[in-house]
This record gives structure tokens, C-alpha cells and sequence, in this order.
């Protein structure tokens, strides 16, 4: 990936760190092929709750995949994190038209890998994470700080507003949030 050293930039270089060859994707690797599947896995392990396609070609099975990324990191905020993200969704169809609409698709992508890394910072083994992420050069871990700071202000802990409403209301929103959107993708991959 290009190092132009914008927000987005800076991710994608962060987000090839998890490559262990060395491999320098484009953009397009990044819909068409796994990789992202792969981050994700070295982040959160926990079984994918559908299978990925293997290679995806067309915008049906990269809606198909990038659907599965989007419920996973939701859930892992959810059920890892105990937190929710309180940001618009994901807009997976500008994600997946990056063909006709570059500039929307990576702000979607943005958006996406923003996700990947609140999580990343925050799991069992974000030590590790913040040492790869310490090794990159200065300005892309500044913008990686200052894209995790935007999203931190949008993130909330779900015991901490159960505690203030009283209920678990927040919570069942977040599961009922991902139940739609899984059923939403199952639609999609039939």
C-alpha cells in the first residue's frame, strides 16, 4: 500500500503488519482475498460465525464477506469488549463498489479497519499489537493514535449504561443489531 500518510493510509500500511510475508497488498486485495479474515483471526480468534469466501470476485461475494468482518468485530465489541460501537453502520454496498465509487468505498474501509483496531488495542494480546504498532514510522502511529481516539469517543462500555438505565436494554438493542444483520447476510449469501 501507498504510505500518502493520510488516516486511511495509515491503517492499511498498520494492516499489512499482520502479514507475515511481507506481502504488499492493494486495495483490491483487500476485497477480493482473505486477508482481512486472516487480521482478524490473529486479533480474535474466536470462530467466524459464517464462512468467508475464498476469493471474491464479484461485488455479491465481497458484500457476502464483508458483511461476516462487520457482525464479527461488532460482536467481539459486544461479547469480548462489552462495549458497542455507536457510530452509523457500515454502508457495505459503497464498501464493495470500489470500482465505480473509490473515494466512498474507502471511506467505508476506513471506517472498517478503524474497528479491527479498537479491537486490536483493547484484547488479550494488544501488548503485542502496540509493539508492532511502536516499530512503524512515527506519523502513521500518530494518525493510528488519532484514528483510535475518534473511535474510542464513540465507543461505550454496555455494564456501564446498563448500570446508569437500569436494565440491559442497551445490550439487547446491540444483540438484536447484529441478529438483523446476520440475517441480512444470510439473505445476501443465498
Amino acid at each position: 500500500m501507498s504510505q500518502k500518510g493520510g488516516p486511511l493510509d495509515s491503517l492499511l500500511v498498520w494492516i499489512e503488519s499482520f502479514l507475515s510475508d511481507g506481502t504488499q497488498l492493494q486495495y483490491e486485495d483487500l476485497m477480493e482475498k482473505k486477508y482481512l479474515f486472516n487480521a482478524l483471526q490473529q486479533i480474535d480468534p474466536r470462530p467466524l460465525w459464517s464462512e468467508p469466501i475464498d476469493e471474491c470476485l464479484d461485488q455479491a461475494s465481497q458484500l457476502h464477506n464483508a458483511s461476516i468482518l462487520y457482525v464479527q468485530l461488532l460482536t467481539c465489541y459486544a461479547e469480548t469488549l462489552n462495549q458497542t460501537v455507536l457510530l452509523p453502520m457500515l454502508d457495505l454496498n459503497a464498501y464493495v463498489n470500489y470500482e465505480e465509487d473509490l473515494a466512498a468505498s474507502q471511506l467505508e474501509m476506513h471506517r472498517l479497519l478503524m474497528l479491527f483496531l479498537g479491537i486490536a488495542i483493547q484484547c488479550k494480546r494488544k501488548d503485542e499489537f502496540i509493539a508492532a504498532m511502536e516499530t512503524l514510522p512515527d506519523e502513521i502511529q500518530e494518525d493510528i493514535m488519532e484514528n483510535y481516539r475518534t473511535l474510542a469517543q464513540h465507543l461505550v462500555r454496555l455494564d456501564a449504561a446498563e448500570a446508569r438505565t437500569g436494565g440491559a436494554g442497551l445490550r439487547k438493542c446491540c444483540n438484536d443489531r447484529l441478529d438483523c444483520f446476520k440475517k441480512y447476510s444470510e439473505a445476501v449469501e443465498e
